[in-house]
């Protein structure tokens, strides 16, 4: 079509899009964009790059993304490139006059000759945006009349049907309206409409370099001098269904080799150096390679059947005899410039396999992995006899630290354990008969976990002996129970970690039939810990919880634990959060476990505050009530504060630290619930509760729209506000003020926002709790402003199926494609451990002033 239709439509002195500038001409693809356009109806218009331009098809319902999904596209004018970053609004009055967001970019290769393919009306091609990935079609229809219905942008051009092909991406239940921001700015229609800031810088681009890896869903960046390495989640089951691929479980050490110059850096997932224990592998990959390069993958040794030796790999290592040692890369965090971390795991694989080929052979290779049922993968990996596999999501980003994107599962039951000692030898054996094996406990005690006396090969035995002989101690480093036989032992330095396969975990807490593989120094003692049975983690906070099993919490760091002595937990077995459909049941002690792994961050928002809590005696679904008084029998570590009441004194229930926490829960307590106010000022509130609570036929979209519009407004008036689940269908927004104002002015201010939202909205917002007025409306529940009111807790469990948890967000985080039921007292310790920072850091700070009036 050229741009002269694009031009003769608009005036550039009135409408801020930009005016043409042919730019030079390719074909086979490039840069794709899609616009969200508000104009006489709200559409979406798509565009692929071809011949200089933008080609252009608005659709009316957006692309669809299920599979075999058609969406009528209709052709309209081409665009300029420079129109693929335009976001902003178009007058009133002129053409295609309303709001314009960007609402998805990346790259799109086309299938074949693309100038063929859109020429005869069937264009294949692949998208990998930062929203829309994976295979797609569009076909021009028989009729070239005009179509169907009118779009704001297309006046009658000739209709087409933009297809979803059937891949790994299609039908995994996202929709488009999941996603209600700017891929560019952050910002919502409604902020862009009126005009609010951008949330979130647009990139910098320098050079044909940096545009190139923009428009990929990368970005220009120096080689990264500390990257960690993804991690898998150990999980019960292989995924099933499309969308993941993969790999067998090497048994090796994960190494990341940064390529610059000709010259190659070996770093451990720990960040050590380890250039100099391989350095013929290090050289091979340099000569191998003409390009700068960060590559992750495992270095391993290979037996006769093709299968990992842990400790084939350590004895070459040891003996200097490396030069079979083979790296297997299995992704692509960065590239000649370009940092690959935003791209699809697809993409980072198909740049990975053209940079050093597909050949199984010399020390530098491929993954292999395969797209096929994970349930089906792993039997067959069992049927092998390997460790087990690995299965990521296709369609993940990589991200340092342990991700639900990736998830390992085990044919054998493998376990890293700290050696204590060891027992003489026996037989024709020489230097020892078995190791004496253990793992730290959250207190710091190295707990005995049993023994293994087989695996060893006599060159094994030999330098076992060599390492055990410098580290003998004369007390025994175990706490607690010891083995048996236990004076016939000798005691080590606890500084050496195995690797042990073994069936099971005894109800003694010791290993059954465990096998030694090897020793490992890519790991730090201290940091050993039995893994129990394993969880699959929620995808960072984005979706649904699949399925998760027994709780695993991470211990927090830097607890309050010099403040407490720990309340004694009675019958820590007892099931409080029963399986009532979530895939596992919690136990009294496990909850305990729970809040010590969140105390250092839970404490802030409830130490030194009047509570109330639910206690649940029979747990969750039996008889629940609440009690904010002392009772008889309850830890010290629970205390009172006096409140003065127009009836007289009145004593409430207070915690200072940790001990208070597992006090609450020794008392059954599932819910906590603090005061606005801390209790040496009872009477000067200091945070304010906005409840949004959703009737019946509201959408989470609306809820998440309406604490973002709250947002905004309190920033107006110059006040900060903090957001969380509640562990329900709403959301809190807590709002931090100075400790200067009575109840009844921060109840006044509560109620008047409150109003206000009903006054403009009256068909979106009640204010009353009456139900029969909230069907389809939201309820903000402004009521929690009073003194003697409370609300749940930052991090508090609710006395709800599947031990759900008030968590809080970062801002960033609360969009429509969250789901608040991926928040629970097994997700929330994990999400803790791969995020970086707190949520609410600063709170306390940001207490400002109420508005005058």
């Amino acid at each position: 079509m050229g741009l002269a239709e694009y031009r003769r439509k608009r005036d550039f002195a009135r409408t801020p899009e930009p005016a043409p500038k042919v730019g030079a001409k390719g074909r086979g693809g490039g840069v794709f964009v899609v616009q969200k356009h508000d104009a006489t109806n709200l559409h979406y218009d798509f565009r692929l790059e071809m011949d200089g331009v933008l080609r252009s098809w608005a659709v009316p319902k957006g692309p669809g993304l299920a599979a075999g999904e058609k969406r009528l596209a209709v052709h309209v004018e081409d665009h300029p490139l420079g129109y693929g970053t335009f976001e902003g609004t178009i007058p009133r009055g002129q053409y295609g006059g309303g709001t314009v967001m960007l609402w998805d970019r990346g790259a799109w290769t086309a299938d074949g000759d693309a100038a063929e393919g859109y020429r005869t009306g069937k264009l294949k091609f692949r998208l990998d945006g930062e929203r829309l990935r994976g295979r797609w079609m569009l076909i021009r229809t028989r009729s070239r009349g005009a179509a169907a219905g009118s779009v704001a942008t297309g006046s009658g051009k000739e209709p087409w049907l933009l297809l979803k092909e059937r891949d790994e991406e299609a039908g995994t239940g996202v929709t488009i309206e999941s996603f209600t921001t700017s891929v560019a700015t952050g910002r919502t229609m409604a902020e862009i409409a009126a005009g609010k800031a951008a949330r979130r810088s647009l990139p910098k681009r320098k050079g044909a370099r940096a545009k190139t890896a923009t428009a990929l869903g990368a970005s220009a960046a120096p080689m990264p001098k500390d990257l960690r390495p993804q991690l898998a989640t150990l999980a019960l089951e292989a995924p099933s269904g499309p969308g993941w691929l993969h790999e067998v479980k090497l048994d090796g050490y994960r190494l990341l080799a940064f390529r610059k110059a000709g010259e190659v850096r070996l770093v451990s997932r720990t960040g050590r150096d380890w250039t100099a224990r391989m350095p013929l592998l290090a050289a091979a990959i340099g000569a191998r390679l003409r390009v700068d390069v960060v590559l992750d993958g495992e270095a391993v040794m290979f037996n006769a059947r093709g299968v990992s030796d842990f400790q084939a790999l350590q004895n070459a290592i040891k003996g200097r005899r490396a030069g079979s040692i083979v790296f297997v890369a299995f992704d692509l965090p960065w590239l000649d410039g370009s940092d690959l971390t935003a791209l699809p795991l697809g993409a980072r694989r198909d740049k990975l396999a053209a940079l050093i080929g597909k050949s199984q052979s010399g020390p530098l290779r491929l993954s292999e992995h395969v797209e096929a049922d994970g349930p089906r993968v792993l039997e067959k990996a069992r049927a092998l006899g390997l460790e087990g596999i690995v299965s990521k999501r296709v369609g993940s980003r990589y991200t340092s630290g342990r991700s639900d994107s990736w998830r390992k599962v085990k044919c054998l039951n493998m376990q890293d354990l700290v050696v204590g000692g060891f027992t003489p030898p026996e037989g024709g054996r020489s230097e020892l008969g078995a190791l004496l094996l253990g793992y730290y406990d959250d207190g710091g005690s190295l707990v005995y976990a049993g023994r293994v006396g087989t695996g060893f090969s006599s060159e094994t035995l030999r330098r076992l002996g060599v390492e055990l002989r410098g580290r003998v101690r004369a007390t025994p480093p175990f706490a607690g129970m010891l083995p048996a036989n236990a004076q016939a032992a000798t005691w080590v330095r606890p500084d050496l970690v195995a690797v042990v396969a073994f069936r099971e975990w005894t109800t003694d807490g010791v290993l059954r039939q465990p096998v030694f593989h090897g020793l490992r120094d890519d790991v730090d003692p201290r940091q050993v810990r039995r893994e129990l049975l394993p969880v699959v983690a929620p995808a960072a906070i984005g979706a649904r919880p699949r399925r998760e099993a027994t709780p695993a919490p991470v211990p927090a760091k830097g607890r309050r634990g010099a403040e407490r002595t720990n309340p004694r937990l009675t019958h820590p077995e007892r099931v409080v959060f029963p399986d009532r459909g979530a895939g596992f049941a919690v136990t009294k002690a496990q909850l305990a476990a729970y809040y010590e792994a969140v105390a250092d961050l839970m404490l802030p928002h409830i130490a030194g505050r009047p509570l109330s809590i639910v206690r649940c005696p029979a747990g969750e679904g039996g008889k629940c009530f609440f009690q904010k008084h002392r009772a008889a029998g309850m830890p010290d570590a629970v205390r009172t504060t006096t409140i003065k009441n127009d009836d007289g004194i009145e004593a409430h229930l207070m915690i200072d630290n940790a001990a208070g926490l597992l006090g609450l829960v020794q008392m059954n307590a599932l819910e906590i619930h603090p005061w606005g106010a801390r209790a040496d000022l009872p009477d000067r509130p200091d945070r304010l509760v906005f409840d949004f609570d959703p009737g019946p036929g509201v959408r989470w979209r609306e809820v998440v729209e309406a604490a973002l519009i709250l947002r905004d407004a309190l920033d107006d008036v110059r006040l900060a506000a903090f957001v969380r689940t509640t562990g329900g269908k709403g959301l809190h927004v807590v709002v931090p003020i100075h400790r200067r104002y009575s109840w009844e002015r921060a109840a006044a201010f509560a109620k008047a926002v409150a109003d206000t939202f009903v006054r403009l909205s009256p068909q979106r917002f009640v204010s009353v709790s009456t139900k029969a007025r909230r069907e389809g409306r939201i309820y903000i529940d402004h009521l929690r402003n009073a003194r003697g009111a409370t609300a749940v807790a930052s991090y508090s469990t609710r006395a709800r199926p599947g031990a759900p948890v008030a968590a809080p967000l970062f801002w960033e985080e609360l969009t429509a494609d969250l789901h608040p039921a991926a928040f629970s007292v097994v997700s929330v310790p994990r999400r803790l451990a791969g995020i970086s920072g707190d949520p609410w850091a600063g709170v306390t700070a940001a207490a400002a002033s109420l508005p005058a009036g």
